[in-house]
């Protein structure tokens, strides 16, 4: 039986919201409507009924009203699309799963939805219309493609894990997924919104920031070392870009918590 999906989703309105540390979106919502929202820039911690998660930029994914959302980092900038839902005929079905696409692409398609007005029929259609292809972006699939990504990454994450001081570069990983590296490096980003090379410096980041936390005598240079960056300058560099503190003012910090909750239990 074919499902006409057009009488399930409907787009009622979109907006833009920034919000800085700490603050809640302020969303009202009708009944039967639920939530999407593209996270352009930033973090965000969504607090449901029984669980906590963390999106970051480039995520798109659905919240219900009872959701609260909050700036978890600095600044947040996020779309919103309040999106009505006939649930009765979801009952067997449940909403699109949603996948990253290029902000390229995206953020056009969410400009038009704010630029264009509901008070003529045509405009209602070109704004329902530019629902439908942000939908389109986001539920694309590319299950061969897919299955490729998925197992480069999580070899990526083992391999910070277990081999994190040997050197790993785009044009192994392009091979091991018996595709060129410029066409590797698209397909990668298209799965999770960043480069392979950005991807993998995220990786060491984290890896730093646990060696970081474990060792309080270790040096940069050794972090460095270990969590697989070319030496101490860049690591201190790329730290510094991605955190907004450098790696040593990280490393005081953190023990300097640890010693203040130490003194306060004594």
């Amino acid at each position: 039986m074919t499902t006409n999906y057009d009488c399930i989703l409907q787009l009622k309105s979109a907006s833009f919201h920034m919000l800085n540390q700490c603050e809640m979106l302020d969303v009202s919502t009708e009944r039967n409507e639920i939530i999407l929202l593209y996270l352009e820039m930033g973090e965000v911690q969504v607090k449901k009924a029984d669980k906590q998660s963390t999106y970051q930029e480039g995520d798109v994914f659905w919240v219900h009203k009872t959701d609260r959302i909050y700036a978890f980092y600095h600044e947040v900038k996020l779309y919103v699309a309040n999106v009505w839902v006939d649930y009765d005929r979801l009952k067997e079905r449940s909403l699109p799963l949603l996948n990253k696409a290029p902000k390229s692409k995206i953020s056009p398609l969410w400009e038009g939805l704010l630029s264009v007005s509901k008070d003529s029929f045509n405009h209602y259609c070109k704004q329902q219309t530019l629902f439908w292809s942000l939908l389109d972006l986001f539920t694309q699939e590319h299950k061969t493609q897919l299955g490729k990504m998925q197992s480069i990454i999580e070899e990526i994450s083992n391999h910070m894990v277990e081999y994190h001081g040997k050197p790993l570069t785009v044009s192994e990983l392009a091979m091991k997924a018996n595709m060129t590296p410029a066409s590797f490096s698209r397909a990668f980003k298209r799965q999770t919104g960043s480069s392979p090379k950005e991807f993998i410096n995220s990786c060491r980041i984290k890896k730093a920031k646990e060696l970081m936390r474990e060792k309080k005598d270790i040096t940069l240079k050794e972090v460095a070392d270990l969590a697989g960056f070319q030496d101490e300058f860049y690591f201190s560099k790329l730290f510094k870009k991605k955190e907004g503190i450098a790696p040593s003012v990280y490393k005081k910090n953190h023990f300097s918590v640890i010693n203040s909750i130490q003194r306060k239990k004594k």
